[in-house]
């Protein structure tokens, strides 16, 4: 029972601390730092602006597998992930998720839709709904919609804003824990090959911090990405590679000085 109760405290104080910087009321963030336009991440996209699921042109499955985070086994997250285009206009994406084990668990499904209103701006709106349980403790259900957009620049700069948690809606015991957040920046092509994201976010009421990405093409099979966000620190570093035809397998790690490596593999299928 002591154990049981020592790491139901840590699993609640990592919780407490992965939501600082990663947001997860929903798990549904393929690596850890985030940005609003997103064009360093693999998928070409960043799930927390849903505007910027239309920047990705191909459709895709990813299924992805966090074994333990910050050595918790009790931790351990999985997620599917769909995106589609709709037609020239429309593009949807549809994301499970789970986390945690016997003494704490969280599953969660968001649906996502873009609208491209021209050829320069694209508006989306994300709805999201979690299950939180914890052993001895009643179960909480939140909903979330979120809102973002992305504006093409140029051909080489985009800039995008997101809002999650529009309601600020929070569990009824641990409020302290669920924020509204709302992100801005911009990406960054210096050529085909190398692509810098810059973001500045907000938690309402609470505080702010900056994010860093830059994603180098070695060539078409290989990709390597590095991130930092500040505020607390995290540093993550990941890698995609082309196995076969339409087939993808990234590998990633995010690092905290306290808290040490939460390392994630997610394979990805073009459709």
């Amino acid at each position: 029972m002591t154990n049981k109760l020592c790491v139901l405290i840590l699993i609640f104080c990592t919780i407490l601390v992965n939501n600082t910087y990663s947001q997860s009321y929903g798990t549904s963030n393929y690596f850890d730092i985030h940005h609003s336009v997103g064009l360093s991440n693999f998928e070409n996209n960043s799930l927390l602006n849903p505007a910027s699921i239309t920047n990705d042109s191909i459709n895709y499955l990813i299924f992805r597998v966090k074994p333990s985070k910050f050595g918790i086994n009790e931790l351990n997250s999985m997620l599917l992930a769909s995106k589609l285009k709709l037609d020239n206009n429309f593009d949807l994406a549809i994301i499970f998720n789970g986390l945690g084990g016997d003494l704490y668990s969280e599953f969660g499904n968001e649906t996502i839709l873009s609208f491209k209103l021209n050829n320069f701006i694209t508006l989306g709106a994300s709805f999201e709904i979690n299950h939180l349980k914890i052993k001895n403790y009643s179960n909480q259900n939140l909903v979330f919609l979120n809102f973002g957009s992305t504006i093409r620049i140029a051909d080489n700069l985009y800039t995008g804003f997101a809002l999650r948690n529009i309601f600020r809606n929070y569990t009824a015991n641990f409020d302290k824990t669920i924020f509204q957040e709302s992100i801005l920046g911009i990406s960054y092509l210096l050529d085909e090959n190398l692509i810098f994201d810059l973001d500045a976010v907000i938690i309402i009421n609470s505080y702010s911090a900056f994010n860093f990405a830059v994603n180098y093409c070695f060539d078409e099979n290989i990709r390597a990405r590095f991130a930092v966000r500040t505020n607390p620190i995290f540093y993550e570093v990941a890698s995609q590679f082309n196995l076969f035809n339409n087939f993808y397998i990234m590998i990633g790690a995010s690092y905290n000085p306290i808290f040490g490596i939460n390392p994630e593999i997610s394979i990805k299928y073009d459709i």
